[in-house]
């Protein structure tokens, strides 16, 4: 069923599950899973705690 949307493009961290039983199992999920998150930004005394998890989110998905 075409419902006019484009696929997602492939991406390593799709992972491909089967049901068995109502629970999903697969033998592609790896045995330890890290995200890479950037260093912690110190603020300092300036009240800009906003534009810097804006700034962390923007180098995690940079990264």
């Amino acid at each position: 069923m075409n419902f006019g949307v484009a696929p997602s493009r492939f991406d390593l961290r799709d992972y491909k599950l089967r049901f068995k039983k109502g629970i999903a199992t697969t033998k592609y999920y790896p045995e330890q899973f890290e995200l890479k998150m950037p260093k912690i930004k110190a603020q300092g005394n300036v009240g800009s705690c906003v534009a810097h998890s804006l700034a962390t989110i923007i180098e995690y998905y940079n990264l």
